[in-house]
């Protein structure tokens, strides 16, 4: 498997972008205020350290939400599912059925095999007891 057919359907790859800060947003941010900075009155060493603590905070729940997806996905595995899938040729969406087969993991987000077809987490519509 190639990582290009996998990252077609990641969900970052959409075009439906989050709204939301993320770790490397709030990093160029705090880059560009130490940039920018007036040298005759630097920022205070105390909102320094309280923005890099934000950071970490940040980066720390988003390599649980990470991890947290994996395993819900590893957790699918050998059970059947429906999904969402989006024809890649007609641009429409149609539900596919059938049992999870394996877990892919490309830049953290999770991408499940679903009867030939590779399914993200988020497109996960049922999920039922074990595969027959």
């Amino acid at each position: 498997m190639k990582v290009d057919e996998i990252s077609n359907f990641m969900p970052g790859a959409s075009s439906n972008k989050s709204s939301s800060l993320g770790k490397d947003e709030f990093l160029k941010i705090l880059v560009t205020q130490l940039q920018t900075q007036d040298p005759l009155n630097p920022m205070d060493d105390t909102d320094f350290i309280a923005q890099m603590a934000q950071f970490s905070t940040l980066e720390q729940i988003s390599n649980l939400n990470s991890a947290f997806s994996l395993s819900q996905a590893i957790g699918m595995v050998g059970k059947q599912v429906v999904a969402t899938v989006k024809d890649s040729n007609m641009g429409n969406n149609f539900l596919v059925a059938g049992m999870v087969e394996c877990v892919y993991s490309n830049n953290d987000a999770p991408v499940l095999k679903v009867d030939n077809h590779y399914v993200s987490l988020k497109d996960i519509q049922a999920v039922s007891g074990e595969g027959e």
